[in-house]
């Protein structure tokens, strides 16, 4: 069991490492570790970053050199080099001095001479999670002009909670069904995490099939193969699914609410693809806070003051004018072609969030 242990721990060991050398010289440590906590921090990481990328063909550090090997990068005298930038975790869209960041997506161009990729990142994105992951709080909290409201306490709870829901999920029906007919099994694990990370909802049976078979006509189209078939992020979970029994519960009289009726609903399926979960209508396009759930709409988000996403019932912060990026105007107008983007799970506390009506622009 030792010997299975330690190859799966240098599997999850080898995937942080093809996202980022500097994501794997922090959080490898912690997936070697003989404590069960430490690699859940490591292997929630890894499968956030796989799961929940905006771009991601580019997730892989290979991946993002070899789009700026492939243009004018090189040739255009800047002073930031590839690797630098491939750390920061920017591919090039081989346009003028145009980068992209795989997770957030947050587009910069105009670089100048002293501009450091690492905290023009951090000065645009600061709620990016490749950056937490890779810098950790405390670079954050010293790089950002206005440092983002991440709490101290967040990781290990919400960790653990996000691997025993994915955990279950491996063994339900759906995902039985859909391995059995022969889709890799970490490509299913990430496809459910996806879902679960943005709009807290869980998938069918029929509706992890047809997200299945998409990734299967894409393969047969002919597009790259996500990088991550080559580790088995699923066996990793699997190996310390017992030790999941062992790591402490919520302390008493902290149980969640009952469902409404409304959120029953949600969990059967009833809501439409990713419908605000309180009016049923409109999309989701807003944050709730300090939660993190993606799991609003405009409209709703005006009135609503408890995160209505699954088991949450979380109080909303609703504090206008918090501004994720706190840059001049002009400094934004100049320099951002591509605003990022913030998927929905609690791993760090935000405000209401939506850029458009943030003052900025």
């Amino acid at each position: 069991m030792a010997v299975i242990q330690a190859a799966h721990q240098q599997s999850l060991c080898l995937a942080l490492d093809a996202v980022s050398t500097t994501l794997s010289s922090r959080l490898s440590p912690l997936a070697r570790s003989d404590s069960v906590m430490d690699i859940y921090e490591a292997l929630t990481a890894a499968v956030y970053l796989m799961s929940s990328a905006s771009n991601p063909l580019k997730v892989s550090r290979e991946s993002r050199r070899l789009s700026f090997e492939q243009g004018a990068w090189v040739h255009m005298g800047r002073t930031q080099t590839v690797e630098d930038m491939v750390e920061s975790g920017f591919f090039y869209l081989q346009e003028d001095d145009h980068v992209k960041c795989f997770f957030c997506d947050l587009g910069l161009k105009d670089w100048d001479a002293g501009d450091v990729p690492e905290m023009e990142h951090a000065k645009f994105s600061p709620l990016c999670f490749f950056l937490k992951s890779s810098r950790g709080l405390e670079w954050l909290r010293r790089s950002s002009p206005r440092p983002p409201n991440y709490p101290t306490s967040y990781t290990r709870q919400d960790h653990n909670q996000l691997l025993r829901i994915l955990s279950d999920e491996l063994l339900s029906e759906p995902v039985d069904i859909v391995c059995k007919l022969g889709f890799c099994d970490t490509k299913v694990l990430l496809c459910i995490a996806r879902k679960f990370i943005r709009f807290r909802q869980k998938f069918t049976r029929q509706e992890l099939l047809q997200e299945m078979h998409k990734e299967w006509d894409r393969e047969m189209a002919g597009e790259p193969e996500h990088f991550i078939g080559k580790f088995d992020l699923a066996a990793v979970l699997r190996q310390f699914r017992d030790s999941m029994a062992s790591v402490p519960g919520p302390p008493p009289g902290s149980q969640r609410q009952p469902l409404t009726q409304q959120q029953q609903l949600q969990q059967q399926g009833g809501s439409v693809g990713n419908r605000c979960p309180n009016c049923n209508i409109r999309d989701v396009e807003i944050v709730c806070l300090p939660c993190g759930h993606l799991s609003l709409c405009l409209q709703c988000s005006r009135t609503v003051r408890v995160c209505p996403a699954i088991g949450c019932g979380q109080q909303v912060d609703n504090v206008q004018g918090t501004g994720v990026l706190s840059v001049e105007r002009n400094d934004i107008r100049n320099r951002v072609h591509s605003t990022p983007r913030y998927n929905g799970f609690s791993f760090g506390r935000m405000r209401v969030l939506r850029l458009g009506e943030s003052g900025l622009f």
